[in-house]
């Protein structure tokens, strides 16, 4: 009796608390304590789905390099709360405590209004926070993307005091069109540059954008640098009068702007770019850069134009000094260096070519350069100064017998202005020009070209890209490689198509159409000695190649074609029996069976590629070391027997067009789980996907049927979620091992393991690079026993893994530990780490210190559960 009078007087002194909330609802959170509970389930089971939802959406826009509305960010953030309180509260064993036991004869009632009346509040919120989604209009936008970055910017007074004058004038409202000029190489873009950047500090400008226009120009690619800073979208389908009234549409929404068009030769219509201001825009201004006044002056109406002179004598030796370091203190060095510098005239790009060229050269070498540069022949180009191409011809020159580094750069200078170059491509030009006598792998010879570009850099002859797989040149340097190249070796860019009529090519080795626009080609190509043909058809597919096009070209070893039809009989190919080298991109190929009589290929590509069927034909191609699928939507089936019987295979990339594998002799298709009796004893790179309805499970997917003891990258995407998900672990097992591996790179893997629990040491004994991608359910990516076989890593790179808390899951005690638990771990050779879009990852792992003696760049970024992250004893904290 009692007890029901305390529970009673509890319920009524709790009621007597909400007086002013009728007693009917505070009853009812008693007579539907079940079902509140239940309906409070039901909500956070919705909102699950809702936020899974979300949250592939927001992964997609990152991968579109995207940025996520803060909204956005803000609901996911709250959903994170949310989720994890109804965790706390539903995994609680408070609700077994309002059922009658031994101990308690009747239900605490009590306990059960408490419950049913948070439940119902937490359903309540939960509604709320689902209808927000639909209050969205968009989840993300694209960030301004600024081309404006100017690292290496010397700074020199004479050039300060001009900085100063530029920048008076574009403070200056009245004034809208600004020029700069001067001698190529007297470092215009970098000056340009920085006046932007002194701008926006400044707060003159909202924006700052900038294209290069060159000698040639190029309307529809300047519009699209614009638009891309602008965040705007031109579509590919607009005309160039379209673009530009879109581009003049999304112009009237700035009202400070700076544009900067650079390298203008010629008269540039504005209106035709799209490129105007309006009265009211006075904050708006374009700033040119030019090697003519005239052109700035006369045909761009140019209200205030600054010459930039060349460095006076003691900034040119300051800069030269710099580079060349304390070899200038040495004696008989420092008079040398005073007539060198004469020599270069005081152009930045001169100096620095010649002295990166001299920086380790003896004193025999500095006379020597000295004499070429008295003495070298002079080539006129249009708009070039004589002090600089002797100095860029000098640089060539001091790479000596390097033929493989000249023809390099060479290869490189072939390509548009201010491309970007792929450093794959020029590895396969060389393969297949030949000329690499004593490398007899595709791996070697890329790390030879690898080396070489940092040769060529070394030597400020080749400029980095955006990547550290893309290279460019400076255009200068540019223009002189290309009179070399023209001049010396036959090779040549060519602007149109109508250009390949001319006879004075007959003699040809190399051609290039970086940018082909016709209609037509020549019936044949009446090119003899042509080793290298590259065209690019801006007119996506339009173009025709005629049946006896190669007839006259049967010395062509490298043939590179992009956006071209192809679907008719490849008659005029079986010509190219010396062809080393085939890439078809974004080609209609139809049936490619003849390609099967190319004997001497080494490389196939047939990327973006339209074809349905690969022809077993292609397994005669007893000499292929490459083959490339990547991308090629309609490709149904691959015999198997055919990728066996290319016994020399070193690199299979089969990436986004891998669909069924085909066996002969088997009636049913067979799917890729005949991946695992692959056996090519030379594969040293391989790129694949597997279905997401494949019948292979992922730990059956590599047995020790499989040789793998020549693979140094290996690159496995695995598109499904395995049906033994709580138990299944994949790839590596220690049936199997990778001795050789370097580079190995997995996505969307949805398992919750990827090791065994342990590995031998020796497993992975080489991996340098380890890469992880959107392996969702994965909550940690290697035990401690796995992480000490990794002791050669150098590069680890995880992104967009939604389940992943945790880096390195450390359960073995060590000599240093508190609580037990490790404090410190050592990454001995790790140079780059990233981790991005990591969205519950709470640490890397539960000690407090990561020792990396050779860290040179560590990025995290959407990792907004990671609230520490220490480093122990690294070089660069960046």
């Amino acid at each position: 009796m009692d007890c029901l009078i305390a529970i009673g007087s509890s319920i009524v002194g709790e009621i007597a608390n909400h007086t002013v909330v009728p007693v009917g609802r505070q009853l009812g959170y008693l007579l539907f304590y079940k079902s509140n509970l239940e309906t409070f389930r039901k909500q956070i089971k919705d909102l699950e789905h809702v936020r899974n939802s979300m949250q592939r959406r927001v992964e997609e826009a990152r991968r579109n390099c995207e940025e996520i509305e803060d909204d956005v960010k803000d609901w996911l953030g709250e959903v994170e709360k949310i989720s994890q309180d109804a965790d706390d509260f539903l995994g609680t064993d408070a609700q077994a405590d309002t059922r009658c036991s031994d101990r308690r004869p009747f239900p605490n009632l009590v306990l059960r209004y408490q419950l049913s009346r948070k439940a119902k509040k937490m359903a309540s919120e939960v509604e709320c926070i689902i209808k927000m989604v639909r209050e969205f209009d968009g989840i993300s936008y694209r960030p301004t993307l600024s081309y404006i970055q100017n690292s290496g910017y010397e700074v020199f007074d004479t050039r300060t005091e001009k900085l100063k004058q530029v920048m008076e004038v574009l403070r200056d409202s009245n004034i809208s069109r600004v020029g700069v000029h001067g001698m190529p190489g007297v470092g215009k873009t970098m000056f340009v540059k920085e006046a932007a950047i002194q701008a926006k500090k400044e707060d003159l400008f909202s924006l700052a954008v900038m294209a290069v226009v060159s000698q040639t120009p190029n309307v529809g690619k300047i519009q699209q640098e614009i638009a891309e800073q602008l965040g705007l979208e031109l579509g590919g389908e607009r005309s160039i009068p379209g673009r530009a009234c879109l581009l003049r549409f999304r112009l009237k929404q700035e009202n400070k702007i700076l544009i900067i068009l650079d390298d203008v030769w010629k008269k540039l219509d504005l209106q035709e770019i799209g490129l105007c201001f309006e009265d009211h825009q006075k904050g708006c201004k374009i700033l040119f850069t030019s090697r003519d006044r005239q052109v700035l002056n006369s045909l761009m109406g140019a209200e205030n134009i600054f010459f930039l002179k060349n460095l006076p004598d003691n900034e040119a030796r300051k800069l030269f000094n710099k580079i060349v370091g304390g070899r200038i203190e040495k004696p008989g060095f420092r008079p040398l260096a005073s007539k060198l510098v004469s020599e270069c005239a005081g152009l930045p790009v001169a100096i620095t070519t010649v002295a990166h060229a001299l920086k380790d050269g003896s004193l025999s070498v500095w006379k020597d350069a000295l004499r070429q540069l008295q003495s070298s022949d002079f080539t006129n180009i249009e708009g070039m100064d004589e002090e600089v191409y002797k100095s860029i011809l000098l640089s060539y020159n001091f790479l000596g017998r390097d033929e493989e580094a000249k023809l390099l750069l060479l290869f490189c200078s072939l390509h548009a202005e201010d491309e970007e170059i792929s450093v794959e491509n020029l590895v396969r030009y060389g393969v297949s020009w030949g000329l690499f006598d004593s490398i007899d792998t595709l791996e070697k010879a890329r790390d030879r070209v690898r080396s070489l570009v940092d040769k060529l850099k070394y030597r400020c002859l080749l400029l980095g890209g955006h990547d550290h797989d893309l290279v460019k040149m400076h255009d200068v340097i540019r223009d002189v490689m290309v009179s070399i190249a023209s001049k010396d070796r036959g090779m040549h860019t060519l602007t149109n198509v109508a250009k390949l009529n001319d006879k004075s090519l007959r003699d040809s080795t190399a051609i290039f159409l970086p940018s082909c626009e016709s209609d037509q080609l020549p019936e044949r190509l009446d090119c003899p000695k042509l080793k290298l043909f590259f065209m690019f058809n801006l007119k996506q597919s339009s173009l025709l190649i005629p049946e006896h096009f190669f007839g006259e070209a049967k010395e062509l070893q490298v043939l590179f074609l992009t956006s071209l039809r192809l679907d008719m009989v490849l008659s005029s190919f079986t010509y190219l029996q010396n062809l080393q080298m085939l890439i078809f991109h974004n080609c209609e190929l139809g049936g490619i069976a003849l390609l099967g009589k190319l004997k001497n290929l080494k490389v196939l590509d047939l990327s973006w590629s339209n074809f349905e069927q690969f022809p077993k034909e292609i397994g005669q191609l007893a000499q292929l070391r490459l083959l490339s699928l990547e991308y090629c939507p309609n490709l149904l089936v691959i015999p198997f027997e055919t990728i066996l019987s290319l016994k020399h295979l070193e690199e299979l990339n089969i990436g986004e067009a891998f669909v069924d594998w085909k066996i002969k002799g088997v009636q049913r298709e067979i799917s890729n789980s005949c991946l695992t009796d692959l056996s090519l004893s030379k594969l040293s790179n391989l790129r694949f996907r597997i279905r997401a309805d494949a019948s292979v499970e992922p730990n059956d997917l590599f047995t020790d049927r499989i040789e793998f003891q020549q693979l140094r990258s290996l690159a496995l995407q695995y598109s499904q979620t395995c049906s033994r998900s709580d138990s299944s672990v994949l790839l590596f097992n220690e049936k199997v091992a990778f001795p050789s591996l370097e580079v190995l790179k997995l996505s969307e893997i949805d398992l919750n393991k990827l090791w065994m629990d342990r590995l031998p040491t020796m497993y992975f004994r080489n991996l340098r690079c380890l890469s992880v991608r959107r392996c969702n359910n994965l909550k940690y990516l290697l035990n401690f026993a796995v992480f000490r076989s990794l002791a050669t890593l150098e590069f680890l790179k995880i992104r967009e893994c939604r389940d992943m808390e945790e880096v390195l899951f450390a359960k073995e005690p060590s000599s240093d530990k508190k609580e037990g638990r490790f404090q410190r771990i050592l990454f001995s050779q790790l140079k780059y780490l990233e981790l991005w879009d990591l969205p519950n990852l709470k640490r890397f792992w539960a000690g407090n210190f990561i020792e990396c003696p050779c860290l040179l760049k560590l990025t995290i970024k959407y990792c907004p559960k990671l609230k520490t992250f220490i480093t122990f004893n690294n070089r660069n904290n960046n």
